[in-house]
């Protein structure tokens, strides 16, 4: 523990930016400083989260990015027509159309939540995530290869 988290007896374990250009620089300087080590008190509950990046600042600091921003980035890769690569799958529009559609998604639904004129709606954001994470396991009808 520092000596200012010693003296005051609190310890800041996150820095948060709602993703304004300047503070997401600052946030990057203050808590991409060092690889979180083994011997880190929160390494174990840290390191079994395969996304996370373990990069902190000083005393394990941890960076925490607006959610609302990290939603509508994924959201406005997942609009490109060249989709994104998740475990070696590149997960498209087509491909999750096709999915929405398998799953009884309405056309106009699935329309309007891949509406590209408003990159910014956390509301449209939020709704695709939401799509995608209420598919069933298991695909229905479509017997592409790779569906």
């Amino acid at each position: 523990m520092n000596t200012q988290a010693w003296l005051t007896k609190t310890r800041i374990v996150s820095l948060a930016s709602d993703s304004e250009a300047r503070q997401g620089k600052a946030l990057i300087q203050l808590t991409f400083k060092d690889e979180l080590s083994m011997t880190s008190p929160i390494y174990h509950l840290l390191s079994p989260l395969t996304l996370m990046d373990l990069h902190v600042g000083n005393d394990d600091v941890t960076p925490d990015k607006d959610y609302k921003h990290v939603f509508k980035r994924l959201r406005n890769s997942l609009l490109r027509k060249k989709g994104i690569l998740i475990k070696d799958v590149w997960l498209t529009p087509s491909i999750i159309k096709a999915h929405f559609r398998d799953a009884g998604k309405a056309a106009d639904h699935i329309r309007a939540i891949f509406n590209p004129d408003d990159k910014q709606d956390v509301t449209l954001a939020y709704g695709m995530l939401q799509d995608i994470w209420t598919l069933p396991w298991e695909p229905g009808s479509d017997t592409r290869a790779g569906f």
